[in-house]
């Protein structure tokens, strides 16, 4: 059965952003699914909203399309420039769901700025389900927003957060983070590394 966040809809700006890249290139959809390596009728299924796509097909659209996976994901294909000032709404189609967790970037047309704020939902329930250890560089701050979240964080003593509470950490720590409540945790992130959690587990 398909998780749901409670209270919130689920919304994905990839269809029009995956069609407005290929244009970009002047690329038939032919040419385009040529190029990822799957058949013309899988790409048009996803332009039109008939299909959502794997974690693996995502995957070769990023690369195919030498993008970052925020460039890809942001909703927003026809804005190019940086900007100095951005507001993210609730309703912004920004929202990936990947394994075990629901992610969004909140500001994806800020790049000129040195950290990222992405919002996540979290269901794994172990560090095998999260995917294991992840390090980067830069520094990583977290505030839970809700439920309960576990830090895992190699070589240092288990952190357990409650609502309101927050950490802040060098992210070439390898560390994890684990849904420990009831309910799945809602955590806010600031990473001031280029990277981020969705481009670590495309790599992964």
């Amino acid at each position: 059965m398909a998780r749901k966040i409670e209270g919130t809809r689920i919304q994905s700006g990839l269809p029009e952003r995956l069609r407005a890249l290929r244009e970009r290139k002047g690329w038939s959809l032919n040419r385009a699914a040529e190029e990822v390596g799957v058949p013309p009728s899988t790409l048009s299924r996803i332009e039109n909203r008939k299909m959502s796509p794997t974690l693996d097909l995502l995957l070769k659209i990023v690369r195919t399309f030498d993008m970052h996976p925020n460039d890809v994901f942001s909703g927003r294909p026809d804005q190019q420039e940086k900007q100095e000032i951005s507001v993210s709404r609730a309703s912004d189609p920004a929202l990936i769901e990947l394994p075990n967790l629901f992610y969004k970037h909140l500001h994806p047309d800020m790049e000129c700025f040195n950290f990222r704020a992405i919002l996540i939902t979290l269901f794994a329930r172990s560090v095998e389900e999260y995917g294991g250890l992840t390090a980067h560089s830069g520094q990583e701050f977290v505030y839970l927003l809700s439920g309960k979240l576990q830090v895992h964080l190699e070589g240092h003593p288990l952190v357990t957060l409650a609502p309101g509470d927050s950490i802040m950490f060098t992210s070439s720590i390898p560390h994890a983070y684990v849904s420990a409540g009831d309910s799945q945790a809602k955590l806010l992130i600031a990473s001031s590394s280029e990277e981020d959690v969705l481009q670590v587990k495309f790599q992964k």
